[in-house]
């Protein structure tokens, strides 16, 4: 990935429960989070978390249906920030990423893209 046009900002869990999660990662690592955010995209409500320092971390909250949706912790997605979402979220699919949630017509400014 070309780091000219984007900087990695976070790794994200999708959690099947937001509080145990922060819990746990508190305990095992020292991880100091943020105040939990509350949400709607679409049918969804959700809840995420970001640690409070770097590397930093976004847990969201498990939701049926949704691009979230899980029943264990599991690694999510890697959060970039991009120069222009579009051109970024084109240029990993012309290389042959796979497109599987784009926020865009939800009036939203991220993307989730399988390389």
């Amino acid at each position: 990935m070309p780091t000219d046009a984007m900087t990695a900002y976070h790794v994200c869990f999708a959690v099947p429960d937001l509080e145990a999660a922060m819990g746990e990662l508190s305990a095992a690592l020292g991880v100091r989070w943020g105040e939990p955010i509350r949400g709607r995209l679409e049918t969804w409500d959700y809840s995420l978390v970001f640690s409070r320092e770097a590397p930093h971390i976004e847990l969201i909250s498990s939701v049926p249906g949704s691009p979230w949706e899980t029943d264990s912790p599991r690694f999510h997605h890697m959060g970039f920030w991009a120069h222009c979402l579009d051109a970024t979220l084109d240029k990993w699919q012309d290389a042959g990423g796979e497109m599987y949630y784009d926020s865009r017509p939800a009036s939203r400014s991220f993307g989730y893209v399988d390389l």
